[in-house]
């Protein structure tokens, strides 16, 4: 059985207004209800929308990392249907000339970045949200502080063949929107829904079997358990000849089901209609341009660190933690420094510290200028490799390269030939487990020699002088 999935990807944008309207665009949902509302985004009579401008700021920063073609001139659609969380009876919506379309999204499937995919995405448009509804009892509630806050809803084409694929599409572009500062995509929030479209055929030349939508998955372990589900029931039906109506369902993680909200609409059942109170939205050339500064293309820092770096997929992945942590490291890259030299001195130490006080890199008490002075220490030979540890974790804010400076030994001389006889004649057991054969216990004998040393001695020499003075005796 062949099956194929499409989506589509509801993104609250990040912006300080709402779509059409001043309120503000909280990403806070714990807000008290009905307190970011006005006639616009509830609909009073004779209320006229008006275009805030962040919205559209952010739509043509994700069509530079979608790759897209973007429309110069789109328009703005009524989508019509009639549901308690929609005050005006409408979604203003863009059907017929998206602002976004034909664009594509490359990532990788495998957590060691080896196996790629490309997606193509069909459109992307800018559309209101709902309000909220809260259900207590029997009883229903609905706070508007959501309606009209700006959504992108992404559209691919049916492009995915498993729920893994599917899983690493969307982790991917959830990072891409996060660290590109699009929206902070938080999916227990509602920040980033998922609709999964799911059509199963026994063979590749059959053409798509009748699709079922779910509706409004808010969890990457939801939608990979709704894909699965749904491919088992109709590869069942298919073996066994019967047939099922389109239609749109809800799943239910709980229980691991799901149930039929009602039969799938079509865009007639919606009397799509431009939006008569709003103009066309026009785009020049200039404001385009300018929103491509600063933007991170995720793919393309994984393969060029990767292949041309060679760098670890721990290093990698400490890029990609946020965009603060891709920007302290990049200001390093930027300035000659080796990346590999500048990672591993950010994934130890600083991602520690940053760990222990819930922070970033960034923000640790060591600026990127007092990391580089400490690398350029240690290149100096100031400052030995195997003492660099231990000062960041004793020590994790100087103030100038003096003060750090004077934090380092006095004597920069290791006595490696008197040092070595100090080990052996501290050690005797493990120098004799050594010499009997047992030779993984040098690493034992050259950390204790390193403490010994107050970390000023260099591992690397300090092994081999151990090595030639127990072989020769």
């Amino acid at each position: 059985m062949i099956l194929t999935v499409w989506l589509e990807i509801h993104v609250k944008l990040k912006t300080p207004t709402k779509l059409f309207c001043p309120c503000p665009n909280s990403q806070n949902d714990d807000d008290e209800p009905m307190t970011h509302i006005c006639p616009i985004c509830t609909w009073q009579p004779g209320a006229l929308p008006a275009l805030q401008p962040d919205a559209v700021t952010q739509a043509i920063r994700l069509w530079h990392v979608l790759h897209a073609i973007i429309n110069p001139c789109s328009q703005r659609d009524r989508k019509s249907y009639f549901y308690p969380d929609l005050p005006m009876g409408y979604q203003i919506t863009q059907f017929w000339e998206p602002i976004l379309k034909q664009g594509s999204i490359s990532y990788f499937l495998d957590a060691n970045y080896t196996q790629t995919k490309t997606s193509s995405i069909k459109e992307a448009h800018l559309e209101t949200d709902t309000g909220k509804m809260i259900h207590i009892g029997n009883k229903t509630y609905i706070d508007y502080n959501r309606a009209g806050t700006p959504l992108i809803e992404i559209v691919t084409w049916p492009d995915f063949s498993s729920a893994d694929e599917v899983l690493a599409f969307l982790k991917h572009l959830q990072k891409i929107l996060q660290r590109n500062d699009i929206s902070d995509a938080d999916m227990e929030k509602g920040q980033m829904r998922v609709d999964v479209n799911i059509s199963v055929r026994k063979n590749d030349t059959d053409p798509l079997g009748t699709r079922v939508e779910y509706k409004n998955i808010n969890s990457f372990r939801a939608i990979g358990r709704a894909i699965t589900y749904e491919y088992e029931l109709q590869s069942s039906a298919l073996t066994e000849g019967t047939s099922w109506d389109q239609c749109t369902k809800r799943w239910d993680d709980l229980s691991g089901t799901a149930s039929v909200l009602r039969s799938k609409e079509n865009a007639l059942d919606y009397r799509y209609q431009p939006e008569p109170d709003l103009p066309p939205l026009v785009l020049d050339t200039a404001t385009i341009a300018q929103q491509k500064h600063n933007l991170v293309d995720l793919y393309e820092i994984i393969t060029c660190m990767k292949d041309i770096r060679w760098l670890h997929k721990e290093y990698i992945n400490l890029l990609l933690i946020d965009r603060a942590s891709y920007v302290y490291a990049k200001e390093l890259i930027d300035q000659g420094y080796e990346p590999k030299t500048v990672l591993k001195r950010m994934a130890g130490p600083l991602a520690a510290w940053a760990n222990t006080h819930h922070a970033t890199p960034w923000t640790t008490p060591i600026s990127p200028a007092m990391l580089a002075q400490f690398i350029d220490f240690i290149k100096e030979k100031k400052l030995s490799d195997s003492l660099a540890k231990p000062l960041l974790d004793q020590r994790c804010a100087w103030w100038s390269r003096e003060s750090l400076i004077a934090t380092l030994p006095q004597s920069k001389t290791i006595d490696y030939t008197q040092l070595c006889h100090d080990i052996i004649s501290s050690f005797p057991d493990q120098v004799a487990q050594f010499r009997s054969g047992k030779e993984s216990v040098i690493m034992f004998l050259v950390w204790q020699g390193m403490k010994l040393s107050q970390w000023w001695a260099d591992a690397t020499i300090l092994k081999e002088h151990l090595i030639t003075i127990l072989r020769a005796s």
